[in-house]
């Protein structure tokens, strides 16, 4: 983590990321979030079925069926985090260290049952099958590169345009995945921040685009320029 995000930590008020992740019971109130309404067998095809159940056998040793009500995002996502080269780490964990040990507050821009609503109207259960395939391992993984190559040097023209590449295979999946978001927190961050300096801890594809959460704070008339 750069130092000028742990300076702009530590010279602010308190915390703020997308949700609270270090709120008490998270584990358990995320478990209730992340069933699906009905088992993914009754939203796919059989056909379908069994080749997602190839790829979840062969990246996370279980099979599908134990997965079945789960939603269908975050089995995919559990299945793309299984195709990483290297050790996983969470930079909000760090934020939530830097931020506990200057003893300031964290608090989420959403609630973690608004959050979850989304996985369902980013990606359609429909859409599985055909996604795995797409994105082997090869092929992921230099995405992946791609996007870690650009945030190390804050290249976000790059990751807007990755995101942006999204929209044109999935317009309503991106419209949900940042548009509405991007508005629905760019609407409550003056709020947050009107008594207490604020860090806000958000990933980088909400940044950019005429959507972006830059755009929308200086259309509320603030002025938003980088930290250095």
């Amino acid at each position: 983590m750069p130092a000028k995000v742990k300076n702009a930590i530590d010279q602010t008020q308190q915390s703020y990321l997308e949700i609270n992740l270090a709120a008490p019971g998270l584990a358990a109130q995320s478990q209730k979030y992340m069933k699906s309404s009905q088992p993914l067998s009754a939203q796919i095809s059989a056909s379908d079925y069994k080749i997602v159940d190839s790829v979840v056998n062969a990246k996370l040793k279980v099979n599908l069926k134990q997965l079945e009500n789960i939603k269908p995002m975050l089995i995919v996502a559990s299945v793309f985090q299984a195709s990483f080269t290297c050790k996983v780490m969470s930079f909000e964990s760090e934020m939530i260290k830097q931020t506990k040990a200057s003893n300031k507050s964290i608090e989420g821009l959403s609630t973690i049952e608004e959050q979850y609503s989304f996985l369902d109207k980013i990606f359609d259960a429909k859409d599985m099958a055909t996604y795995l395939k797409a994105n082997n391992d090869i092929e992921m993984n230099n995405i992946f590169k791609t996007i870690y190559n650009a945030y190390l040097v804050e290249d976000i023209s790059t990751i807007d345009k990755l995101m942006l590449d999204f929209s044109t295979t999935n317009p309503e999946g991106y419209r949900q995945l940042l548009p509405v978001r991007n508005h629905l927190w760019a609407d409550r961050m003056p709020n947050i921040m009107k008594d207490k300096s604020t860090f806000f801890g958000i990933g980088c594809g909400h940044l950019l685009g005429k959507e972006g959460v830059i755009s929308l704070l200086r259309t509320k008339g603030y002025t938003v320029t980088p930290v250095h």
